[in-house]
């Protein structure tokens, strides 16, 4: 039996029923959100989840909190893993050397504290750490191994299966704890990052008595490098046994958000608390490639480039309930201010999506997804721009090599797996979106490229963390 936490339904229904009382009590004056609470969950593929139509019931709170605020049904990401796709969300830019230069430079998040809000964090590390600059502009700033190091006995004794399986519990509680000893008389801004349902895969939920295809009951980062260099074998079975660990995992996740949820209602905070879910980009669940099970960071497509993306203000219905037209992760600080009422300086990519949210603005925002991988990978960079259902995909030679540029355009209302490309039935597509990328990064350029790598002295917990994660080899 598939149980979910009591208080997600409850906080809903409270929150719904406060939204009522805000229409029967302003008598037409315009009533703004609090406070912000901003939900990450690392790696999280938005057709996974039963709000956008996954097989499983896998997000019973998100969905009830989808069916009463705006969930925008095609949310891009800026990149396809952690480091640069957390910059561009928290920066609200498409990412050059002014945003990203080792460490984060700009951060919306700095604007917000500057207009009196407490800000604070609470995430599980990787390369959402002080290291990589994902700090800037929060008051608190919690971090996994930072607060706490763990001893060299404990790091030897803990693989790090049993590390995520316990870092949720802890990441939500102290949020929760941070709440209850906040000083309600100041609004708040809070984050929190968890890595579930990022690879390993861990909750058997869905997968119990399913057939493993020769894998063990977890999915974890060396069932993944073997099966990627062919030396485990993968099938048709093995592949949907991980989909499943991958969907308990969400699963698990989502009672969490419940949990936190509740606890605003316990606070009576949700009745002026905007909350947002969403995630730093997707994951590969074979669909492509069988042998790429548990990876991102490694192309562009839509498996790993689109991103959930709810947004819940209790103190407004909304004419728009489900967004179909094309955003963007830049997107979602901006709305975050605006929402709050905080004017927000301009120079910027990305552009707040309340015109979304209340019908004023209808069409697609050209969505551009840059993989550049961090300093010294083999892997190739790679461009994409989306827009109006169609998809170019540009993939440049590496330095000094005599192969030509790859480009590939996608027609996703016919094929959205992007499997055939069309480029030489519309040629004329094809050119002007080349142009328009061309132009993209030609003035991001202009401004330098990011400097993605980790500090030079990055502490050797770090380093194993983002080993376990499979960032770094």
């Amino acid at each position: 039996m598939i149980r979910t936490h009591p208080f997600g339904t409850i906080a809903i229904l409270a929150i719904a029923a406060g939204m009522m009382l805000t229409s029967i009590m302003g008598c037409g004056e315009t009533r703004r959100p609090r406070n912000a609470v901003l939900i990450i969950l690392d790696t999280l593929r938005p057709d996974r989840l039963s709000l956008y139509g996954g097989e499983r019931p896998t997000s019973p709170v998100l969905d009830r909190l989808g069916e009463r605020g705006v969930v925008f049904e095609q949310a891009v990401t800026n990149a396809t893993w952690t480091l640069p796709a957390l910059s561009g969300l928290l920066s609200g830019r498409y990412l050059t050397a002014e945003v990203q230069n080792i460490t984060l430079q700009r951060s919306m998040v700095e604007e917000l504290q500057q207009a009196g809000w407490t800000t604070a964090a609470f995430t599980e590390g990787g390369y959402f750490r002080r290291d990589f600059g994902m700090n800037r502009g929060f008051d608190v700033f919690f971090e996994r191994g930072r607060n706490r190091m763990l001893t060299k006995k404990e790091r030897v004794k803990k693989i790090p299966e049993e590390e995520k399986a316990t870092e949720i519990t802890r990441t939500f509680s102290l949020a929760r704890e941070w709440l209850r000893n906040h000083d309600k008389s100041v609004p708040f801004f809070l984050v929190v990052h968890t890595y579930e349902p990022h690879i390993p895969y861990l909750r058997t939920t869905f997968s119990e008595g399913m057939d493993r295809g020769g894998l063990g009951e977890r999915f974890a980062l060396l069932s993944a490098g073997l099966i990627h260099q062919g030396k485990l074998e993968v099938t048709d079975a093995s592949l949907e046994y991980i989909r499943a660990l991958y969907d308990g995992d969400i699963l698990h996740a989502d009672r969490y958000v419940g949990e936190l949820l509740a606890t605003l209602e316990e606070l009576s905070l949700s009745g002026d608390t905007l909350i947002v879910v969403t995630s730093d980009h997707g994951e590969d669940l074979g669909d492509r490639e069988p042998m790429a099970p548990g990876y991102h960071g490694h192309s562009v497509h839509d498996e790993v480039a689109l991103v959930p993306l709810i947004i819940f203000d209790p103190t407004t219905t909304y004419k728009k309930r489900r967004v179909s037209a094309q955003v963007r992760t830049i997107d979602t600080m901006h709305t975050i201010l605006d929402l709050l009422g905080i004017e927000s300086a301009g120079d910027r990519h990305g552009r707040s999506l309340v015109p979304m949210m209340t019908g004023r603005e209808t069409e697609d925002r050209p969505a551009f997804t840059r993989l550049q991988s961090e300093e010294g990978s083999p892997r190739r960079d790679m461009y994409a721009l989306r827009e109006n259902q169609k998809k170019l995909i540009v993939i440049p030679p590496r330095p000094g090599e005599a192969e030509e540029e790859s480009v590939s355009l996608y027609d996703l209302s016919t094929d959205p797996g992007e499997l055939d490309p069309i480029g030489d039935e519309d040629p004329a597509t094809e050119s002007r979106m080349l142009e328009e990328l061309e132009r993209l990064r030609a003035e991001l350029d202009a401004q330098g490229s990011p400097v993605l790598k980790a500090p030079k002295a990055t502490p050797k917990p770090i380093q194993d963390q983002l080993r376990a994660l499979g960032y770094i080899e």
